[in-house]
């Protein structure tokens, strides 16, 4: 439901302009015996309800805009990527006898102009 901890830093969102920050950063201590609501370090006795605050960038500001928050990947886009990865290497191995190791230079010769980056962790002949 909501993805905080206890020590994460937030921002409150406006009422009334729901894009804006109204005030913050506030560190998160621990929940409150009501549902839903946080305790911060800064205002120990008042509490704030998750839906009110969001995570805090380095970058927000009083009065700025609220952090677009990064898209996670569902679990079909990363699965959908390793397939393509491994039909990449399967048909550059099988059709010409190549090695398609990540790193070896062919395979990430594919890669590049299919859109696909090389696999995490391996380096590339052919990434800039």
């Amino acid at each position: 439901m909501d993805n905080y901890n206890s020590g994460d830093k937030v921002g409150i969102i406006s009422w009334a302009d729901r894009g804006i920050v109204k005030a913050g950063p506030f560190t998160l201590l621990e929940r409150s015996s009501e549902p839903n609501m946080w305790k911060t370090r800064e205002n120990p006795y008042s509490h704030i309800i998750y839906t009110d605050f969001f995570h805090w960038e380095n970058d927000s500001k009083k009065g700025g805009p609220i952090p677009v928050a990064k898209k996670q990947k569902t679990l079909s886009e990363v699965l959908e990527k390793k397939l393509r990865n491994r039909l990449i290497e399967t048909g550059l191995e099988q059709n010409t006898s190549l090695s398609a190791s990540p790193g070896i230079g062919w395979a990430d010769l594919i890669r590049a102009y299919s859109g696909d980056p090389v696999p995490k962790g391996a380096a590339s002949a052919w990434s800039y």
